[in-house]
């Protein structure tokens, strides 16, 4: 081979390599925080996910204004719940997504309705964790002082879990238009269609053929006793009788028809399963003043903090960030008592959490 060819290929090859290595696009971080960048890939990956329920209470804030604070917040706190030894492991806060998923009913409507992800439920969780970990200086449970409130007369009560329905159901106007509807149903199994030809929007159509999942304590009543009485795939021999409340709280009556997918009885979860949301409580019991320690010292831990922003718009995010926290100094706590059950509030949060928007609060939906 001529030697010039060679040399050609060569320079060929490094021009190559200079492409596949040295020539990829940089990756833009949006903000530093303390020398730990945020990177621009993941702010609009959060901007992407953030719900109408995110922007409530929070800061008078753009999308991207409120991710950015939300991730800035977050990554103060896992900072100082590091430097706390307060960081929970992944396996520990992800048996608590599973459990606040499969036994939560607040979680499961918004998680079936797209309000919230795993991830982020993952992200919240943990955040909650730290928080709590910074208030009561990384105080960790034994598995004996688990086991005795695992036992116990006071916690191991609210770890009994409902029995839960999972099921498809159909408002109809009276038990007429119920037994049209059923017969339909007994043939087709379709209930996006039942739902149409009850002039349904497409919307509406697709939620009803999506199965709810509801807990014991929740399901109205008279459908909770039709449900009881059926076997899995059964439908309700008519419509059935509701009463339910509307959202001005007015007890109102509907008819349904309704099909059964599965019920879950009643049940006491195991150790492992509680064990993220029992320490939880149990952190929270043991250390009453957790949330003035925690708020103190997130706020001190924040005014000190290098905080860079790079882009223009929320150049004074920084600023605002800090200014919440001087505030958050000033602003006295009350000890409160520790959650009469482990769920504590929902999403696996205890409770006592400070007010959305506030400098401390659990970041809403975008939570790092």
């Amino acid at each position: 081979m001529n030697p010039r060819f060679r040399f050609s290929l060569a320079l060929c090859g490094v021009a190559a390599l200079g492409i596949l290595v040295g020539c990829q696009p940089e990756k833009k971080n949006v903000a530093v925080v303390n020398g730990k960048p945020i990177m621009e890939e993941e702010f609009y990956k959060r901007v992407q996910s953030l719900t109408a329920a995110s922007f409530q209470g929070g800061a008078s804030l753009d999308a991207g204004g409120l991710t950015l604070m939300n991730m800035i917040r977050s990554e103060l706190t896992e900072q100082l719940a590091a430097k706390s030894n307060a960081v929970p492991s992944p396996e520990l806060v992800s048996s608590g997504v599973d459990y606040v998923m499969k036994n939560d009913p607040t979680v499961q409507a918004q998680f079936q309705t797209g309000q919230v992800t795993k991830d982020e439920l993952m992200r919240q969780l943990t955040f909650t964790r730290e928080l709590l970990g910074i208030g009561t200086n990384g105080a960790k449970v034994t598995d004996a002082d688990l086991k005795a409130a695992y036992e116990g007369p006071e916690m191991g009560p609210t770890i009994i879990v409902k029995a839960n329905y999972s099921f498809r159901a159909l408002r109809v106007n009276d038990l007429a238009q119920g037994k049209t509807v059923l017969e339909d149903l007994k043939k087709t199994g379709d209930f996006k269609k039942a739902a149409i030809s009850l002039k349904a929007s497409e919307v509406q159509a697709n939620a009803v053929a999506k199965p709810l999942t509801m807990g014991a304590d929740v399901i109205p009543k008279e459908l909770k006793e039709a449900l009881d009485k059926l076997q899995p795939n059964e439908f309700t021999p008519g419509a059935i009788k509701v009463t339910d409340v509307s959202p001005q709280g007015v007890p109102q009556e509907s008819y349904a028809v309704a099909q059964l997918i599965k019920k879950d009885p009643e049940r006491k979860p195991s150790i492992s399963e509680v064990r993220f949301l029992l320490e939880n409580a149990l952190m929270a019991k043991k250390n009453p003043e957790w949330e003035k320690h925690y708020r103190n010292v997130l706020a001190e831990f924040t005014n000190a903090a290098d905080i860079k922003i790079n882009s223009e718009r929320y150049k004074s995010l920084g600023e605002l960030i800090k200014s919440q926290a001087k505030g958050e100094l000033q602003t006295p706590v009350a000890p409160r008592a520790a959650p009469a059950n482990i769920m504590g509030g929902g999403s696996g949060n205890v409770p006592a959490q400070p007010k959305p928007g506030s400098a401390t609060a659990p970041p809403t939906g975008v939570a790092k």
